[in-house]
């Protein structure tokens, strides 16, 4: 084999593994995720995430909430559990935040939420054969004549970096001495997951 064809073999093959790394690479992104529910208070409910928004079916005629904070004692929340509906499974970006905003809505739609709520949101993934905590968030706010807005936002572990994760879920928890407080969805909640993807350019 002269020189020059060697030369000529190494540039081809440098070229296809420059080409192999270049469509390797990922750049991060996010995927958001809105809180929805089919048709609540029925067998039909189906809290869950989608990544579309549209009209929900919101407050399921709550009346008032437990005063836990009264009572001094921990009573019976409102738990709101919505799972990823999709099935599709994103690598984490470990530079990047998970975030998210949960508002809430009286069930009337008229802003007469009332008391004092406590909105707790907890942000889980399983992550290879465990379900894992991406973020956690607490939040206390008066609802008098308005309602609360709950925004979160936390950097990703180091040590989910470029992990695998599915089954994404987002627990809502309201607790306080209230009345007429819900979360509320049609596009207003929603949890956005700092992911990696194949880079096209």
């Amino acid at each position: 084999m002269s020189r020059s064809t060697a030369s000529v073999l190494l540039a081809a093959l440098m070229a296809v593994s420059f080409s192999s790394l270049a469509a390797a690479a990922e750049v991060s992104d996010d995927v958001t995720y809105f809180l929805r529910r089919d048709d609540c208070g029925t067998d039909f409910d189906n809290e869950h995430l989608s990544t579309t928004a549209g009209s929900d079916s919101e407050g399921c005629g709550f009346l008032a909430g437990p005063a836990n904070e009264l009572l001094g004692q921990v009573g019976d929340p409102l738990i709101y559990a919505f799972a990823q509906d999709d099935g599709v499974t994103y690598t984490l970006d470990g530079e990047g935040t998970v975030t998210g905003t949960i508002a809430t809505s009286g069930f009337l739609g008229d802003g007469s939420s009332a008391g004092l709520v406590t909105v707790e949101v907890e942000v889980t993934a399983r992550v290879g054969n465990a379900r894992r905590v991406l973020a956690s968030i607490t939040d206390t706010a008066p609802a008098a004549l308005e309602d609360p807005v709950v925004s979160f936002s936390a950097p990703v572990d180091a040590a989910f970096a470029g992990a695998d994760v599915s089954s994404l879920r987002v627990d809502v928890i309201i607790r306080g001495a209230h009345a007429n407080t819900v979360p509320a969805m049609s596009g207003a909640s929603f949890v956005d997951l700092p992911i990696l993807v194949d880079d096209q350019t």
